[in-house]
């Protein structure tokens, strides 16, 4: 026969298992919100990255390193001042390269800086003429 008291331990048990799956959903969604602030780090720090060790004058966001003739080799950390000043806001996919900035310690100086959402700021100590400088890349969504 049915019981009274297995009527209460049931209601009991799916109450603590309701609980559980709601615990799990919202571990969840929290879990998936620091997954893609993560990824929009990644891609800010590797998008700085990249234009600090790289050179690409055709499309100056993808890098401005310096060349240095005489090794025939860009050199790292040490920026092209009229490459950067070439950069303009570019979207890659979900995110977007929405200012960039040179900061020294009496000024800041932005080379561009456009409006976003959810923005990220990275800075690199660079050398622009022969200058040690911070850049500040920002990163937002679309």
């Amino acid at each position: 026969m049915f019981s009274f008291d297995a009527l209460i331990s049931s209601i009991i048990l799916l109450i603590f298992i309701s609980l559980i799956i709601y615990e799990f959903a919202y571990s969840a969604e929290r879990v998936q919100n620091m997954l893609e602030k993560n990824e929009k780090t990644a891609f800010a720090i590797t998008l700085s990255d990249s234009l600090i060790k790289n050179r690409n004058s055709e499309e100056p966001e993808k890098g401005c390193a310096e060349y240095n003739s005489k090794t025939r080799r860009v050199q790292s950390n040490a920026i092209d001042k009229n490459l950067l000043e070439k950069i303009k806001p570019t979207k890659f996919g979900k995110y977007e390269l929405s200012a960039i900035y040179t900061k020294t310690k009496n000024n800041k100086k932005y080379f561009f800086n456009s409006n976003g959402k959810n923005c990220i700021t990275i800075e690199r100590l660079v050398s622009i003429n022969k200058k040690n400088s911070v850049l500040g890349v920002v990163v937002c969504e679309k």
